[in-house]
């Protein structure tokens, strides 16, 4: 009976470790994107744009959004139109 409950304890452990692995994985991916598209903007739109939108993409949690973002600094010239549409996906 106790041999069985150390096995069920150990998969627990284990089912526990891999999800905080996973989950910390995901923060550090997103971390990457986030910093990856600042430095796309300080080179797209200037330095001061690269400081007033970083706290919007910290606060985005969703890869798909995230990558929405990169394709906006390819897609718009003016960087207060990037701004604009960040400003208002980052409200949500």
């Amino acid at each position: 009976m106790l041999a069985e409950r150390v096995k069920e304890w150990t998969m627990e452990w284990k089912e526990e470790g891999l999800q905080q692995g996973l989950q910390q994985g995901l923060c550090q991916g997103l971390e990457s994107e986030q910093r990856m598209l600042a430095r796309q903007v300080k080179r797209r739109y200037g330095p001061g744009m690269a400081e007033t939108i970083s706290p919007l993409l910290q606060g985005i949690r969703e890869l798909r959004l995230l990558e929405a973002v990169g394709e906006w600094v390819i897609e718009y010239d003016d960087g207060q139109v990037f701004f604009n549409k960040l400003k208002e996906v980052a409200g949500r």
